[in-house]
């Protein structure tokens, strides 16, 4: 997780201005590393997906 997050910094200021990233977001207290580091891409851990289970891809 440490060199992702070292990458996410590295490419944030780019990846914000060509909209790749959006700001960072808030995460809750019990975020996991993984949590944390979505939200400094702008990216909110909490968001429940459109079609059901977290990661499903069709619902």
């Amino acid at each position: 997780m440490a060199e992702l997050a070292g990458a996410v910094d590295e490419l944030a200021p780019t990846a914000r201005k060509t909209g790749v990233f959006g700001e960072p977001v808030q995460e809750g207290e019990d975020a996991s590393a993984f949590e944390r580091l979505l939200a400094r891409t702008g990216r909110d851990p909490r968001r429940e997906q459109p079609h059901g289970g977290r990661f499903s891809r069709y619902g």
